[in-house]
């Protein structure tokens, strides 16, 4: 925006008080009219070599460059003070001067655009400050699931560490007959409000109850095959 407002100041400054009075600096030609200086515009485009940036002279406190533009094939005056200003040309020599005084007078436009548009930016911003800071409504439930899903995830990890130590499936029969564990009452249940510690516990002690019956339950099944040979 600051380079919007000095370019506005250079052009408060030297644009004459009379609007009928005219000065444009072409080729180092100064030019009173608009259409002499329009065709002298118009005439440096013909000696403009391709992929060069020229400069053509000056209005009002601007410095003039000309380029041409391969994407919309036209011929581009460049108006530069803080900011850089382009303006396409056409093939009518006054509708070009006309082009580039509209350019020019509209730059307070251009600087409101911009002020409304960081107005809107920065409102933008205060809002997304304030949600941030805001509590998240759901925070306290969803500690609460995320605990939950930690102690489930680690009662799979041991249970699927037993079933890989002994190699039996987890719906296999010999599952269903290990139903029964051979601990204290106790440490098999505890109240579903216990802490985690307590019913990680718990989870140990079941674990250890089916690693020791499944241990037995190989020691009596190779008896059997030493029995039958």
């Amino acid at each position: 925006m600051e380079g919007y407002k000095s370019d506005i100041r250079t052009l408060s400054l030297q644009s004459p008080a009379n609007a009928d009075l005219f000065a444009m600096t072409v080729g180092g030609t100064r030019y009173s009219e608009r259409k002499e200086a329009g065709s002298a515009i118009l005439g440096m485009c013909g000696t403009l070599r391709p992929s060069t940036i020229m400069p053509i002279g000056e209005y009002k406190g601007f410095e003039m460059f000309l380029s041409y533009n391969t994407l919309t094939q036209e011929y581009i005056v460049s108006l530069k003070g803080t900011l850089t200003h382009d303006v396409g040309l056409g093939a009518d020599a006054l509708g070009n001067i006309a082009r580039i005084n509209n350019k020019l007078e509209g730059l307070p436009d251009m600087l409101r655009k911009c002020q409304e548009r960081l107005a809107d930016i920065q409102a933008q911003f205060a809002a997304a400050k304030e949600e941030v800071q805001r509590p998240f409504p759901q925070e306290r439930e969803y500690e609460q699931k995320l605990s939950r899903l930690q102690e489930l995830n680690i009662l799979l990890n041991m249970d699927q560490k037993v079933n890989e130590i002994f190699d039996i499936e987890p719906d296999s029969p010999e599952r269903e007959e290990d139903a029964t564990y051979d601990i204290e009452p106790e440490r098999m249940n505890a109240p579903d409000g216990g802490s985690f510690k307590e019913r990680m516990a718990v989870y140990a002690a079941r674990a250890e109850a089916m690693n020791s019956n499944r241990k037995i339950l190989g020691v009596q099944n190779l008896a059997e095959v030493e029995l039958t040979k």
